[in-house]
């Protein structure tokens, strides 16, 4: 009953697992898929390799996989116990299911079929190394795989192929389970071979009690033939020894099916060979090592093709595919042999089926065809490579001796040019010791035949370069390295200095090139020729040139280069060994307003070829700073239209002082218009100021008899009143006279509170009658100023009267500021009248500048009193008054400390 409900689960899974699997196919992509791995093998070789194996082929592929592991021991234990750790191992995947199993060999997929567990029911199964799966296998509908056949017939006619005919074949089997069935499959294989004797069971109750159903006893065979499922361990060693060694070796082998239990000293005797009919423990090259057992060969399907087989079928269902739509298939057989036996048993290889496979054959061995044509090829090769060196060398010593004979020839050419010319050559080796040198040099060097023997010597011992207005003993070194460096000639310029061992110096141009032969460097090469004369003709012109300062200048359009006379450098303070500059550091010297300028001629003068002068003013960074250059530029005219062979060359004079005369003249200027306006504005507004007064006085006093005694006296008072404005405007023109013109003013200390107070004393009847109160503030110390009464004075009467005058009503504040560590006493004006805007505050302390042109006065006052606060070496400003209304006028004075 109990296994009826099982089918009928099993069958209703059948048909709800196809569509969970599409719907699972469905899915978004999950991060990995689950893979658990259960294998039955005690082969460590084995286990280790197929599992290297399986990992790279899951890696390879386009599905994230994790693979879990599980070891099932079957072989040494109960069966009821490797159920039991199967069952709980399987328990642990309960809050993680696996999405399939994957199991190797018979006892792992016999013993999760029997497991009956859950996730064996909804879980995909494939396996692989199969045999004998149980018979429970056609209940499952999620399962696929491969199993394995074995043929006897296959190893029976591959024993006869390799050794002959045999008189007698027997099968030997052992106690497993999977043996009795191999016995079936073996009796069905060979029942109708007529060398086939006997089956002999080899069990646990020793070899005297073994029942044995043969025709004939094998001790009388004299040429056996032994199929053997599996040799037992049962049998003492002396007991299989003594049996084997009765029986004649020759023409004797045996067919290997398992062999997990096989007693290991047995192969170790090589009584027989042995042919293998399953791939229990074949692994590619690795035969020795997973069969250790003497297995000279067999068909096999090697674990490479299995878990390449394995891995498909598991990403197939991973993809969506079910598995039951995966057919269960078999593994594809070729022939395999060790080379090792198959030397030991002398087995030749013409033997051997066809296309078999032989591992662990040497490689002369292997290729022992290809090397005997490869090294017939060589020697011939060799043969005519050897008669080709000899007829090439003949023709290279015949070329030698027609090229040295040209060489002589050249070389005395070039030394007879060399010693025709009358340039100074001089070569040099890498250190810089004289190779060989011509007559000029040697005459203008001053050396003779004595000298001349001493030709290995370094050229410092003979002579001494430097630059023409820098004494460097090691310049001439540093020229060579940079030549050597950049594979570019180095110019020494017109002017250098050599000095002779005789003390002359004389004045020379040439250049220096380091010579390099394959890309090695050789020596250096150094010509230069007197131009002593030729300098100092053209020193006259220099210090003409000098004294104007003016320099001439060149550019190399090819090169982007510019180059100046050397006193350009000297003259200005540029420490520069090489009077050149490129392109982008001379732009760089530019001030950045000329830069687009320079640019812009240069190009117009370059690409347009009816222009070939222009002059230019620029700034020139120095070391003083930018310095003002005129540039004056000239081309030589080219008959192609070519403009980059163009010569530009010219002059360049310094116009500092020019600019600087300009700036003075353009200030000088601007002050004679500005004095002319001041002056101008001044005459205006003093006729203004004068002839309002003088027509109130006139006109007044002109009508003064003829009116009564009360207007006469109002007369009299306007009179007055006017008189006292020209007065003061008349003297305010006078004291900002003396003032700007340096009158002396006369200091003395002044004890500022007591000052202060008698100021604010006397302008209070300026306060009388009206709505303006007049206010002191005064802290308690008392503050020493050293400054003018007088003008101190002067000061704060008009700041006090402007004040009034502007404030309607309100107050009006004289005050100071002062703490004992200050260095400035604040002393301050402040108003609540009309107040002064932010724009104006700065230009009220100009002449004759009103901010209401109806109000009296001249608009000296404020330029009064600032022209006295600077001669007071003070400062004055104007501000907001309290809570931004009004005007404060704040004076800043220095002080003297009381003690």
């Amino acid at each position: 009953m109990k296994q009826k409900c099982i089918y009928i689960l099993l069958i209703l899974l059948a048909g709800i697992l196809p569509y969970t699997s599409q719907a699972r196919s469905l899915e978004i992509a999950r991060e990995k898929y689950r893979v658990l791995y259960i294998q039955s093998s005690d082969n460590q070789y084995l286990i280790k390799e197929r599992k290297a194996l399986l990992e790279k082929a899951f890696r390879e592929a386009d599905i994230p996989v994790d693979l879990y592991y599980l070891s099932l021991r079957t072989h040494d234990v109960e069966a009821s116990y490797s159920l039991k750790m199967l069952r709980d191992n399987l328990d642990t995947y309960n809050e993680n299911l696996p999405d399939i199993i994957l199991t190797v060999n018979d006892d792992a997929l016999n013993f999760v079929m029997a497991s009956e567990h859950s996730i064996v029911l909804k879980t995909p199964i494939v396996f692989s190394n199969v045999i004998i799966p149980l018979p429970i296998i056609k209940d499952f509908t999620r399962i696929t795989g491969q199993l394995e056949t074995i043929d006897y017939r296959q190893a029976y006619e591959l024993g006869k192929r390799l050794f002959g005919e045999v008189d007698e074949l027997q099968v030997v089997y052992g106690f497993q389970r999977e043996d009795f069935h191999l016995k079936d499959t073996a009796d069905s294989q060979l029942k109708d071979i007529p060398e086939f004797t006997f089956l002999r069971e080899l069990s646990d109750k020793g070899p005297e009690d073994t029942p044995i159903d043969t025709v004939r006893d094998p001790r009388t065979v004299r040429h056996a033939l032994t199929i053997s499922n599996d040799l037992p361990t049962v049998w003492p060693r002396d007991q299989l020894t003594s049996y084997y060694k009765k029986v004649n070796p020759v023409r004797r082998f045996g067919i290997k099916a398992c062999g997990e239990y096989l007693f290991p000293g047995f192969m170790s005797y090589q009584f027989q060979p042995f042919i293998g009919v399953t791939n229990a423990y074949f692994f590619d090259e690795g035969f020795q090592e997973a069969m250790p057992h003497g297995v000279i060969g067999g068909y096999f399907n090697t674990v490479g093709r299995q878990v390449d087989k394995a891995v498909d079928n598991c990403l197939r269902i991973l993809k969506g595919e079910p598995a039951e739509s995966i057919p269960i298939d078999t593994g594809l057989r070729i022939p395999i042999f060790d080379w090792k036996l198959m030397q030991y048993w002398g087995i030749s290889k013409d033997l051997l089926p066809e296309g078999s496979v032989i591992v662990n054959e040497p490689f002369v061995v292997k290729y022992k065809k290809t090397l005997i044509i490869g090294g017939m090829a060589g020697i011939l090769l060799i043969i005519l490579f050897m008669s080709y060196l000899i007829r090439f060398s003949r023709e290279i010593r015949s070329n030698r001796n027609s090229s040295v004979k040209k060489l002589h020839e050249e070389q005395e050419r070039i030394r007879t040019t060399i010693n025709a010319v009358s340039d100074c050559i001089v070569s040099l080796d890498c250190k810089e010791t004289i190779v060989s040198i011509n007559p000029a040099a040697q005459k203008l060097l001053e050396l003779d035949e004595q000298s001349m023997l001493l030709k290995n010597r370094h050229i410092s011992s003979f002579v001494k370069l430097s630059p023409r207005y820098k004494r460097d003993p090691f310049w001439f070194h540093k020229l060579v390295a940079r030549s050597a460096e950049t594979h570019e000639e180095q110019s020494l310029p017109e002017g250098s200095l050599l000095e002779l061992r005789s003390g002359r110096s004389l004045q020379i141009s040439g250049i220096c090139r380091s010579l390099f032969m394959n890309g090695i460097r050789v020596g250096t090469l150094f010509a230069f020729r007197d131009c002593t004369d030729k300098l100092r003709q053209e020193q006259f012109l220099e210090f003409s040139m000098a004294a104007g300062d003016v320099y001439t200048w060149q550019i190399n359009i090819e090169k982007k280069e510019i180059t100046f006379h050397e006193s350009f450098f000297a003259t200005n303070g540029i420490d520069r060994e090489v009077p050149t500059l490129g392109k982008d550091e001379f732009i760089s010297l530019l001030h950045p307003d000329d830069r687009e300028l320079w640019i812009h001629e240069l190009d117009e003068v370059i690409g347009n070829t009816k222009v070939d002068k222009c002059k230019l003013q620029v700034r020139l960074k120095l070391p003083v700073g930018y310095v003002w250059f005129e540039f004056r530029l000239s081309s030589i005219p080219v008959v192609t239209d070519d403009r980059k062979n163009i010569r530009l060359f010219g002059i360049c004079l310094s116009i500092q002082k020019l600019k600087e005369t300009e700036s003075v003249m353009q200030k000088v200027l601007e002050e004679a218009k500005e004095s002319d306006r001041i002056k101008s504005e001044f005459l205006a507004n003093m006729s203004h100021e004068i002839r309002t007064p003088l027509n109130v006085i006139v006109g007044f006093s002109t009508i003064i008899n003829e009116v009564e005694d009360e207007e006469k006296a109002q007369f009299f008072e306007l009179i007055t009143k006017n008189c006292d404005t020209l007065l003061r405007t008349i003297n305010d023109i006078l004291d900002i006279s003396r003032v700007e013109s340096g009158f002396p003013f006369q200091f003395k200390v002044c004890y500022l509170k007591k000052f202060l107070s008698e100021v604010w004393s006397d302008e209070q009847s300026l306060f009388e009658d009206t709505d303006v109160e007049f206010f002191l503030e005064v802290p308690d110390d008392e503050c020493l100023v050293e400054t003018d009464v007088f003008r101190l004075r002067q000061m704060l009467e008009q700041l006090i009267r402007n004040a009034r005058n502007f404030t309607i009503e309100g107050s009006v504040t004289l005050g100071y500021r002062y703490r004992t560590d200050d260095k400035y006493v604040i002393i301050y004006v402040r108003d609540t009248g009309l107040g002064i805007a932010p724009e104006d505050r700065q230009i009220v302390f100009e002449r004759f500048y009103k901010l209401d042109k109806f109000t009296s006065g001249g608009g000296l006052g404020l330029s009064l009193c600032k022209e006295i606060v600077q001669r007071f070496n003070g400062s004055i400003q104007v501000t907001d008054g309290l809570h931004g209304k009004g005007t404060c006028v704040i004076v800043n004075l220095p002080v003297h400390q009381v003690q």
